[in-house]
């Protein structure tokens, strides 16, 4: 039984009931994209690195960006902000990453990969446009049905 699995059965997910589905394993990985790109560039080549970052920081240094809105006349302008995920937070989207590792076929790691980041920046995936990131040119619904067995892969291989 490796640790990921002992984990799963000593109760650590589902508040103490001790088994993950599909559908958790799928929220954990969108999770830990999230976390990664919320830590400054690491988890997104592109991530915050740009002119819009200089840009952003420049506004919220003339405009106290410890507000939570500026007011500029007519129009109140709002400053975001995402707070620095803190250790627990890291170590969940680690764990959650790590369990990649645990689908054995390289071309269904990359599905699930490719797919769960899409479902944190976009709040959903367009299976036809997947289609072309994993370098095929037919079998949209096929390929969801691979991810979501991937996903059941991952599940059952954590709850032992």
């Amino acid at each position: 039984m490796t640790a990921l699995a002992s984990q799963a059965s000593a109760g650590a997910f589902h508040g103490g009931a001790g088994l993950i589905d599909a559908d958790e394993v799928e929220a954990r990985l969108v999770e830990a994209w999230r976390t990664y790109r919320r830590l400054d560039g690491r988890g997104d080549p592109f991530a915050k690195d740009g002119p819009w970052r200089e840009m952003t920081l420049g506004f919220a240094e003339r405009y106290n960006a410890h507000q939570d809105a500026v007011d500029m006349g007519d129009m109140v302008e709002r400053v975001l902000q995402s707070p620095r995920p803190d250790r627990d937070m890291i170590g969940r989207a680690q764990a959650a990453v790590g369990w990649l590792a645990l689908i054995p076929d390289d071309g269904k790691r990359k599905l699930v990969n490719l797919a769960t980041q899409e479902m944190e920046l976009r709040g959903g995936v367009d299976w036809r446009q997947m289609l072309r990131k994993v370098g095929r040119l037919r079998g949209a619904e096929g390929l969801r049905v691979e991810y979501r067995q991937a996903l059941h892969a991952i599940a059952f291989r954590l709850n032992g």
